[in-house]
């Protein structure tokens, strides 16, 4: 098959090809965040933030066979490119197998002969079959790269009863989730509930926003001078436009009430049989009785019920997720450049702890430098 390749870096064409690259999304990947949707509203917010989104595509007999969604910019002389949205979505090359090869060599190509980059920065699944073609394809062509592992995301499988599952937990755990009941009970009461699809949808991002505003996340943005979690609002508004076209794709946000208020949320979407929990915070102010924790335990148990999902992807690898799972499925992150040197210097950056504080405190000053290895 005669293939050619074509870029988009309008999210307008992209919506205009949608149906056709959710045909490919569907039948090559098991990861919703690539949906049509989603990767056009990252397109416009990255390039409202000064990137230049880039959708590399392969087309043959008139279809899409091969896609990566990336960005680029040019900071302080040195032009980069990255995935287009953050690793906890897990962002990959997308593709029959036949064609990643044809695709990564035409992604070097674009890059590093058309647009004159310095460097590719990508973090892949650890599984993700496009790790090894990049590595052997930068191995025939010469080209300088490093790989990093990185911390990945938490994996509940769903394979037994929620009661088998319970009889497999250490006891100390099986304790902790009564004992928060009780203490709840005491100053109140409480319930959980959960709106999903064509169920009461009207007040779901002004709860959401309740929860927000009093989280710690609040502290966070205020001292970064960030004024809306743009990732949750891009999860809200592309989740609400999926489901409404796509029957296998389905969204729910689950909420913790003690007498009318809310203290925590959890949003997750539900694709190819799997789980993914895209957003929680809790009320801080509530934060001795682990609200976010005791939610998380309350939908796992539900999903486990509910028997519709075969497992449950946390996005992420935090502590208190090994209450739930002691699977995690790492990242990789592999870094790319024809310039040995400017590479060592980048490696040499992000591997050491006492250079990563010092970019993350010009990070904090909103200098540019720090975007170049964070």
């Amino acid at each position: 098959m005669k293939v050619s390749v074509y870029v988009i870096t309008d999210p307008n064409k992209l919506q205009e090809i949608e149906d056709t690259w959710n045909v490919l999304i569907s039948n090559c990947s098991k990861n919703p965040f690539l949906l049509g949707e989603f990767v056009n509203q990252y397109m416009e917010l990255n390039r409202s933030n000064g990137w230049t989104p880039i959708i590399l595509t392969i087309l043959g007999d008139e279809k899409i066979v091969g896609a990566v969604p990336l960005k680029m910019k040019n900071k302080l002389g040195v032009k980069y490119a990255k995935l287009l949205f953050q690793s906890a979505f897990s962002p990959d090359l997308v593709g029959d197998d036949q064609y990643l090869k044809t695709l990564v060599e035409y992604a070097f190509d674009y890059f590093f002969k058309v647009s004159r980059c310095r460097f590719l920065d990508l973090t892949l699944p650890a599984e993700s079959s496009s790790l090894q073609i990049i590595k052997r394809i930068c191995e025939a062509r010469g080209i300088n790269f490093c790989t990093i592992t990185k911390k990945g995301h938490r994996i509940l499988p769903i394979n037994c009863t929620w009661t088998e599952f319970e009889k497999q937990r250490k006891g100390s755990i099986r304790r902790k989730f009564p004992k928060i009941e009780r203490r709840m009970k005491r100053i109140g009461s409480w319930k959980t509930s959960c709106v999903e699809k064509g169920n009461d949808e009207s007040n779901v991002m002004e709860r959401i926003l309740q929860v927000e505003n009093v989280s710690w996340k609040e502290m966070y943005r205020a001292k970064m001078k960030i004024e809306t979690d743009q990732d949750l609002m891009i999860a809200l508004r592309a989740s609400y436009s999926i489901a409404k076209k796509n029957p296998g794709f389905s969204w729910c946000v689950w909420f913790l009430e003690l007498d009318g208020k809310t203290l925590a949320y959890i949003f997750s979407v539900q694709y190819k049989k799997v789980a993914f929990m895209v957003k929680t915070s809790y009320d801080m102010r509530y934060s001795s009785f682990s609200p976010g924790i005791y939610l998380m335990n309350i939908v796992s148990r539900e999903l486990f019920n509910e028997g519709h999902v075969r497992s449950i992807d946390f996005l992420t690898d935090l502590p208190f997720m090994e209450n739930l799972t002691s699977l995690s499925k790492p990242r990789v992150r592999i870094m790319i450049s024809p310039n040995r040197v400017l590479l060592n210097i980048i490696k040499f950056v992000v591997t050491n702890k006492l250079t990563r504080r010092m970019f993350a405190m010009l990070s904090k000053r909103g200098l540019p430098i720090a975007e170049l290895i964070d």
